[in-house]
């Protein structure tokens, strides 16, 4: 009974993405003039190309905002691999003021984070 207990309660544990996992979000610029477009970038670096990001919104919808590339590296040093996954992003304004991108979700392997 307790080999049970402690295998039920490490299967969620081990069925979440590894909290090592380095998630960052970049915006090219903080202005955007009208006529202009900037990069919002989300990286992960220890995800594999299982990475999957839900298309970030702008509330008040004042805000394009279009897929423009996916990069995925990977690397390895002394036999140890590591990887990393970008996905960018276009903002264009539709129109003047000030904006805010709702927080952005995805999967790493089908697990929400």
């Amino acid at each position: 009974l307790c080999l049970l207990l402690a295998l039920a309660a490490w299967l969620p544990a081990a069925a979440q993405p590894n909290l090592d996992d380095q998630v960052t979000v970049t915006l090219s610029s903080s202005k955007i003039a009208m006529d202009e477009s900037a990069t919002l970038t989300v990286g992960v670096s220890g995800a594999s190309d299982a990475l999957e990001v839900d298309l970030p919104e702008a509330s008040g919808g004042g805000l394009q905002i279009m897929p423009s590339g996916r990069r995925t590296s990977m690397t390895s040093v002394n036999g140890q691999m590591s990887s990393s996954v970008e996905i960018s992003y276009r903002i264009t304004p539709l129109r003047t003021g000030r904006h805010l991108i709702e927080p952005i979700t995805g999967t790493i392997g089908g697990i929400p984070f």
